[in-house]
């Protein structure tokens, strides 16, 4: 998860659950529904938010 680009999603089981980990943590299918479903919204705002910013910064690398 630490080379992928978006958001690293954890699904919690018994092996890590006292696992700290820099990741977004879901603990139930009630979870990976609330983040995929109903945060639907803001993970695009947030998204097109990183594209701009890597737009950005391309732009300035050709100056």
């Amino acid at each position: 998860l630490h080379q992928f680009r978006g958001t690293g999603i954890l699904y919690t089981a018994h092996f890590n659950q006292k696992i700290e980990a820099p990741f977004t943590r879901i603990d139930s299918w009630t979870d990976a529904h609330g983040h995929f479903i109903d945060n639907r919204q803001h993970r695009i705002e947030e998204t097109r938010e990183r594209r701009i910013k890597a737009y950005e910064k391309s732009l300035a690398a050709l100056k």
